[in-house]
C-alpha cells in the first residue's frame, strides 16, 4: 500500500518532546521517548480531536481536509484505535485529568487526549533567531548557542528551571499554538516534580515515500556537510553523522478509504459525511 504523506520537500529542523510520567497507554522504558511517544500514541490523539471536531461518521473518522472525492478521501476506523488501547472509556480516564496532558492544558480543553508529547519548528526567522539567543545568553550556565541547548535531552529540576526562565521570555503567538504546548509543558513538569524528554532533529528532505536526514553535528545536531570536521553550532571536532533516509510516516493512522471500504461504500460513506457536515 502506497503511503499518503505529510511533507514533501524540504523539511525543517524541529523539537520533539515528551512528558516521563507513568501512564498505562504507552511504555517508559525506551531510548528516544519522544519520538516513541509520537509513533505509540499518534493514533490516540488523531482519534480525540477528530471526535472534537465532529469528523466522526459511522465508526470512521474523516481527515479534516482530504474528503472531496473517492480517491482522495481519508480516515481510519475508531474501534481500531480505541480498542487497542482498552476502550474509549479507558482512554479517557487516563487522558482526561491527567496532570501530563500539557496539550490539552495549553487550549484548556479537556477533550484532546494523548497531550503528553508534541513538536515544534526550530527554524525560526532572522529577528526570531537573533532574540532567541539572546534569552539564553541572559541566563547563566546556558550556552549562548540554541543548538548547544538541545544537547540537554532530559530536563529535571535546576535545569528545567533554566529552561523555563528561557521560554517564558520568548513571546508566544496566537498562530504558533506549538510553541505554546511546549511552555505548558515545561510548566507542567516544573508543577508535578516530572521530567521533560527533547530531542532535536536536523532538517532534511522528503520525496513522499523516504525522509531523508541531513549530514549533522552528533553532538548538537547541527546541520553540516559531510566534508566538514567542525561543528560551527557547538565547536565539536570530528566527522559529521552521515544523512540517513527512513521510511515516511505519512498520515497514520489515516489511510486512503477506498482501500479499506471499497470505492462503492468510500462514496457512499462521503456523501452522507459531507451532508451531514454541511450547515
Amino acid at each position: 500500500m502506497k503511503r499518503s504523506v505529510a511533507i514533501l520537500g524540504p523539511t525543517p529542523s524541529f523539537v520533539r518532546w515528551a512528558i516521563r510520567s507513568p501512564c498505562s497507554l504507552r511504555q517508559l522504558d525506551v531510548e528516544n521517548l519522544p519520538d516513541a511517544t509520537f509513533r505509540q500514541l499518534r493514533g490516540v490523539r488523531e482519534l480525540s480531536v477528530a471526535r472534537k471536531e465532529e469528523r466522526e461518521h459511522a465508526g470512521i473518522c474523516f481527515h479534516a481536509t482530504e474528503t472531496e472525492n473517492v480517491d482522495s478521501a481519508l480516515g481510519f476506523f475508531s474501534e481500531e484505535v480505541s480498542d487497542f488501547f482498552g476502550g474509549i472509556e479507558n482512554i479517557e480516564s487516563c487522558c482526561k485529568n491527567c496532570h501530563a496532558n500539557a496539550v490539552s492544558s495549553a487550549h484548556d480543553d479537556d477533550k484532546i487526549w494523548a497531550g503528553c508529547y508534541g513538536w515544534f519548528k526550530s527554524q525560526f526567522s532572522d529577528t526570531e533567531d537573533i532574540n532567541t539567543f539572546d534569552y539564553i545568553r541572559a541566563f547563566e550556565n546556558v550556552a549562548a548557542n540554541w543548538y548547544k541547548v538541545w544537547q540537554t535531552n532530559t530536563w529535571a529540576d535546576d535545569r528545567l528551571e533554566t529552561l523555563n526562565k528561557i521560554f517564558s521570555q520568548i513571546e508566544k503567538p496566537a498562530t504558533d499554538p506549538a510553541l505554546a504546548e511546549l511552555t505548558t509543558a515545561i510548566s507542567v513538569c516544573l508543577q508535578n516534580d516530572l521530567a521533560l524528554e527533547t530531542e532535536l532533529v536536523p532538517g532534511g528532505n522528503s520525496d513522499g515515500f523516504h525522509w531523508t536526514i541531513n549530514s549533522h553535528c552528533p553532538a548538537c545536531k547541527y546541520e553540516l556537510p559531510e566534508s566538514q570536521l567542525s561543528c560551527d553550532g557547538c565547536g565539536r571536532q570530528g566527522t559529521p553523522n552521515r544523512a540517513v533516509k527512513r521510511k515516511v510516516l505519512g498520515l497514520r493512522p489515516y489511510v486512503k478509504l477506498f482501500r479499506l471500504l471499497g470505492a462503492n461504500k468510500t462514496e457512499q460513506l462521503l456523501a452522507e459525511y459531507v451532508e451531514g457536515a454541511s450547515p
